[in-house]
């Protein structure tokens, strides 16, 4: 949630698209954010784009197989949103089929997501002491 908190806005995911030139990020970004007791219970919450199937679910629809255009497509938006996260001082820390989702909608098969950033962390190339 933190991750998202400081570096989902989307004007700094459209920001670094603007300066890259690029058309399209699979950068989610957070709509909102707060929290809510329940029961006793404090809950916190973040809202976001509703995004489609992850690719491991694809893959294996389709015969464990994909196209090479596919492959080298999502390669190179993976890479998009990696520069994006490493720029904000950030690993991800979690890649893997199940966490990059399609696009929702007629649309969506044409832009990968990067999603699930619970493992993201902060570094720096300070000396550390």
């Amino acid at each position: 949630m933190h991750f998202y908190m400081r570096n989902a806005k989307l004007e700094d995911i459209k920001r670094f698209q603007q300066e890259r030139g690029l058309k399209t990020i699979g950068m989610p970004y957070m709509i909102g954010n707060g929290s809510v007791e329940l029961n006793g219970t404090k809950h916190r919450f973040i809202v976001m784009p509703r995004y489609g199937s992850d690719i491991s679910k694809l893959f294996l629809a389709n015969g464990r197989r994909f196209p090479e255009e596919t492959i080298y497509r999502l390669a190179l938006q993976m890479l998009d949103v990696y520069e994006f996260i490493h720029s904000c001082g950030y690993v991800h820390a979690d890649l893997k089929a199940a966490n990059i989702l399609l696009g929702y909608g007629k649309e969506g098969n044409s832009q990968a997501y990067l999603v699930d950033y619970g493992l993201a962390s902060h570094y720096t190339t300070k000396e550390f002491k």
